[in-house]
């Protein structure tokens, strides 16, 4: 009578298969647990169908899947093996139930429960190897996105690398310029003094030095190198002055000899706010 399955074994971490297509399923043309897979009247090449079938249609890649594939196919065989015979026996028993005999009854009962079981052996074979391909894809997904975000977070490093080497070539110093015609103050922070100090404790001095230019009330006559116009006089600027570390250098010593308190004259500024309407 027809072979009942045992349950789908236990997974374990796939490898991958390297042997051919037509030695995969060998041992399926040899028996299964020492009962032959085809018996007399059964159409080999129908079998090699089904079994190339579901081999098409998973194509497993790794031992588990084989294994999965392989009962899957055995589990559907046995299932059109009892569904014939279910279908012989209802045939030929008589089309009057009342004539039935005890062994009818037993026949059929037993050939009912044994399809039952093949058909539930094959939907759990179904199952477990639609369980490990979505495992897999699943595991697979999980991979994709390590990675993924492992080549983004490698990429930010690149950029932050990049950022700190940039930094690394420029500093900054702002100018506080408070006052009018008469009364002019500038506040340097840092201090030129404070620059010098930190590009002496670097490996290397900076590249460039970017000062930014803030007059609060308006540009002063001790700053018309900066060539405002009539607006930035009379309210609040803002100016940028990019050079070289060597020509700031320079431009703090004539600053320094000047003794007037004031920046430049020096590099031409660039305006970033605009002052509102005069109107």
């Amino acid at each position: 009578m027809p072979d009942e399955s045992t349950r789908p074994p236990e997974e374990e971490n796939p490898g991958h298969s390297t042997a051919p297509r037509d030695r995969k399923f060998n041992r399926l043309t040899h028996g299964c647990r020492s009962e032959q897979i085809l018996i007399p009247g059964e159409d080999p090449a129908e079998f090699e169908f089904l079994i190339n079938g579901w081999l098409d249609a998973y194509d497993p890649q790794d031992p588990i899947a084989q294994n999965l594939v392989e009962e899957l196919a055995k589990a559907h065989w046995f299932l059109k093996r009892n569904e014939k015979w279910l279908h012989q026996i209802q045939t030929r028993l008589p089309y009057d139930a009342w004539l039935w005999t005890d062994e009818n009854h037993k026949l059929l009962a037993n050939t009912m429960r044994y399809k039952t079981t093949a058909e539930r052996a094959f939907f759990r074979w179904y199952k477990a190897l639609e369980t490990h391909y979505n495992r897999e894809f699943h595991r697979n997904q999980l991979a994709e996105r390590a990675r993924a975000r492992a080549a983004e977070l490698s990429l930010q490093w690149l950029d932050k690398k990049q950022q700190l080497a940039a930094e690394s070539l420029k500093t900054e110093q702002f100018a506080h310029i408070l006052g009018d015609d008469q009364v002019c103050a500038t506040t340097l922070a840092p201090t030129n003094q404070q620059i010098k100090d930190r590009a002496a404790a670097r490996p290397e001095p900076p590249k460039f030095i970017t000062r930014v230019l803030h007059f609060r009330h308006g540009v002063p006559r001790a700053y018309d190198w900066v060539n405002p116009d009539l607006i930035r006089r009379e309210f609040e600027t803002i100016g940028v002055q990019t050079m070289l570390y060597t020509d700031w250098l320079a431009i703090v010593q004539r600053e320094e000899a000047a003794g007037t308190g004031h920046l430049g004259p020096a590099p031409s500024v660039q305006f970033l706010s605009f002052p509102p309407d005069a109107s």
